[in-house]
């Protein structure tokens, strides 16, 4: 496995951070991933999605079991962002430091459009969920 060093997480822009996660799994680098994401604003989502009530604990906990969620799954089925190229094509403020941003790309003879979540907090952009390869099928 690579070695990264923050530097190499660039989050300077919606598409920097959509990028820096598909080159850290291009590269095997668990670590560059988890810092491409922001589990907390990734938590506080989903609650207030669900309408849960929650609190500071609520949120570290939740943020814990979402990070350690992702590393697993993704040390399981390592995605394989190979031959991928996309673009960011909009981003809409969804509320607070919450986006939604639509990314357009291809990957061999398949085109896709599809709808991620991102989070803007102190000058960086962080994405939110775990992406997956784009046109698989079964």
């Amino acid at each position: 496995m690579l070695k990264t060093t923050e530097t190499d997480v660039l989050c300077h822009s919606p598409e920097a951070a959509v990028r820096s996660l598909q080159a850290a799994y291009r590269r095997g680098d668990l670590e560059a991933a988890v810092r491409c994401q922001d589990f907390r604003s990734e938590a506080i989502l989903r609650m207030r999605r669900q309408a849960i009530s929650f609190d500071a604990e609520a949120i570290e906990r939740k943020a814990r079991s979402l990070e350690l969620s992702f590393r697993q799954a993704t040390v399981e089925r390592w995605p394989d962002f190979e031959g991928v190229t996309s673009t960011i094509t909009s981003v809409e403020q969804i509320f607070d430091e919450f986006y939604m941003a639509i990314e357009t790309g291809t990957v061999g003879a398949c085109t896709y459009v599809r709808t991620l979540h991102l989070s803007w907090i102190g000058n960086r952009w962080s994405v939110l969920g775990a992406m997956h390869r784009p046109c698989t099928h079964g």
